[in-house]
């Protein structure tokens, strides 16, 4: 499963696999985006990372290829 979050300051949306989450977690580690803000909120849970990509309006699939707009 995936989780995708949203940055409330660079407005970079990403997703992360819930065992890297619970590995974090475990650590004590945050989650943070790509830029290293921690001001994120969480968008939804998914079963595939390709149904996660398809419903976050950032990607679009071209000649087979993901690519982030």
């Amino acid at each position: 499963m995936y989780v995708a979050y949203r940055c409330l300051e660079c407005n970079c949306e990403f997703a992360i696999a819930t065992e890297g989450l619970k590995c974090a977690e475990i650590a004590g580690k945050y989650i943070a985006c790509n830029f290293g803000h921690t001001h994120i909120k969480r968008i939804g849970r998914f079963d595939s990372l390709k149904r996660c990509m398809e419903e976050q309006d950032i990607y679009k699939r071209t000649h087979g290829v993901v690519k982030q707009l």
